[in-house]
């Protein structure tokens, strides 16, 4: 008699744990492309930390890191990505289709870096 009442216990902690459980970020991907890997701006990034930079539509820049705990995005430099932002997470889709979270060190606005992109010019140069 007694185990009936931890059962039912039981059974509404596995339920409130799964209901607590964080609900799933639906990602806007947008257009861009991975100008430089690894990030030669990035000073402050440590040496264990991936370091990207991708240049947005609008000639925003983002400099990211990433920890490569298991895997490395599969990215080249120069071809398209898409990414999103989402509560001050950088998410970048590789060309498998897997999703990397990534940290923003540095985002910019430069009217410039399209046309310094075409003309083959580094991210850090003016």
């Amino acid at each position: 008699m007694r185990r009936f009442p931890l059962f039912i216990l039981a059974g509404v902690l596995t339920a409130l744990t799964l209901s607590a459980k964080k609900a799933q970020i639906v990602l806007d991907w947008k257009p861009g492309i991975l100008w430089e890997t690894p990030d030669a701006c990035n000073e402050k990034s440590p040496v264990w930390k991936e370091t990207f930079i991708v240049l947005a539509e609008d000639n925003t820049v983002y400099h990211l890191a990433h920890t490569p705990l298991r895997r490395k995005p599969n990215v080249t430099e120069g071809k398209p990505v898409r990414w999103d932002v989402e509560e001050g997470d950088f998410y970048l889709e590789d060309e498998d289709g897997r999703v990397f979270k990534m940290g923003i060190v540095k985002k910019e606005m430069d009217p410039n870096a399209a046309e310094r992109f075409k003309n083959g010019k580094q991210p850090c140069q003016p």
